[in-house]
């Protein structure tokens, strides 16, 4: 008994010296997302501000292959040090579970939750030609006409995905899913008329938007974009809405000492409220959230729950 208390007492001071003296190299994140990407342009603006403030560079590193299990996994098998972080959607550490038979990793046992860093609105656009004006007209054309009416997203068993499978299943609707490889060529897809709708980052769509190419039906959220007042948000437009998450959060190891968690969670918010950080993110229509290690892990067992019934409503199977 003695022994044993007297082991956990000395790993409590380790790791209170570790913290203290943390960071003390540069601080590598695996990033699922490629240069260029909106995401990757957000992290790098905070990042940069907490590399001042740390004393310590923060290295990006894009690992993009299998929508970031890849970085997960790398994350997962790092030392818990907060030396290696992950910088994901949760959508991204929850989904391939489902998808791949020798499931790649836990979401909830696997990793340690630090930070949300930034959110972005997502809408569903159209092209000028379809005839909807609102989310009913939406619903109301696809029940007229069963399977004529089509979608874009960035592929079978994203957010976007998920997101219309759990409307569909909602409304007892048809529409099909065309899975584009990004939302880049999804967004192209609908200004060339290969589809009407398409799922899209608000940020990736405006410079088209504005020039008429196609047009915001409805924001994914509970609530307005404040930029886009005149845009209903989906949670206005219909009862007991469930959005699929989407803030882009860091993650680090399993057993990341609470220390080191709270010490860099305080370090993105300090960043997140740098004037010229704010500025810069929202012109990429990015704005900061910043909450918690606990609220985060409170706020995924939510999200895990919204996903399990949206993989469900979707019919997929692990491969």
């Amino acid at each position: 008994m003695k022994r044993a208390l007297a082991l956990a007492l000395a790993s409590l001071v380790s790791i209170a010296a570790q913290a203290q003296t943390y960071p003390s190299k540069p601080i590598r994140i695996l990033s699922a997302f490629g240069p260029g990407n909106p995401a990757d342009t957000a992290i790098r603006l905070v990042t940069q501000k907490m590399s001042e403030s740390m004393g310590q560079p923060l290295v990006i590193e894009s690992q993009t292959v299998a929508s970031g299990v890849g970085a997960a996994q790398i994350v997962m098998r790092a030392p818990a040090d907060g030396h290696t972080l992950l910088y994901v959607l949760p959508s991204m550490l929850m989904i391939p579970p489902y998808l791949i038979k020798n499931k790649p990793f836990d979401p909830m046992k696997d990793f340690t939750p630090i930070s949300s860093v930034v959110d972005g609105p997502i809408a569903i656009s159209v092209h000028p030609s379809y005839p909807g004006k609102s989310v009913k007209e939406m619903i109301d054309l696809a029940k007229a006409s069963p399977g004529k009416y089509t979608y874009g997203t960035n592929g079978i068993g994203g957010t976007y995905h998920l997101e219309m499978e759990l409307f569909k299943q909602q409304f007892g609707i048809n529409l099909v899913q065309v899975p584009y490889k990004t939302s880049i060529e999804a967004i192209n897809g609908l200004v060339a008329g290969e589809i009407p709708l398409v799922y899209a980052p608000v940020g990736a769509v405006m410079p088209l938007v504005r020039a008429g190419k196609m047009r915001l039906l409805v924001v994914l959220d509970y609530k307005r974009y404040p930029d886009l007042p005149n845009v209903p948000a989906m949670g206005e437009e219909i009862s007991g809405y469930q959005r699929i998450p989407t803030g882009l959060n860091f993650y680090g190891p399993a057993g990341l000492p609470p220390a080191i968690s709270r010490r860099i969670h305080a370090e993105v918010v300090k960043a997140l409220q740098a004037p010229d950080v704010t500025s810069k993110l929202k012109e990429f229509t990015f704005f900061g959230i910043g909450s918690s290690p606990e609220a985060l892990a409170e706020q995924q067992v939510k999200d895990y729950a919204i996903i399990d019934k949206a993989v469900k409503a979707a019919g997929i199977e692990a491969q």
